[in-house]
């Protein structure tokens, strides 16, 4: 359900707006006061990922060593068998 909402800009994003409809990218200020949103809530979402990414990453304990002979020996052996 579309929901109709009126909103005062400022003068410069008055001006941004206008000039994106003037140069044909976007048919209408509400074009692109919609894909503006859009990219809000997709900054939103990643930024919502990485927060749950270092909660899960926290909860998960101290990190072990990393030995990285012992993994490219795995990895090499892990293709070997692969063919």
């Amino acid at each position: 359900m579309n929901k109709s909402v009126q909103i005062t800009l400022g003068e410069p994003l008055e001006r941004f707006v206008d000039a994106q409809v003037e140069s044909g990218q976007f048919g209408s200020a509400q074009e692109v006061v919609e894909a503006g949103l859009r990219l809000l809530k997709q900054e939103q979402d990643k930024l919502e990922w990485l927060r749950q990414a270092l909660i899960e990453g926290d909860e998960s304990g101290p990190s072990r060593p990393y030995d990285r002979d012992a993994l490219m020996a795995s990895v090499r052996e892990d293709r070997k068998q692969r063919g």
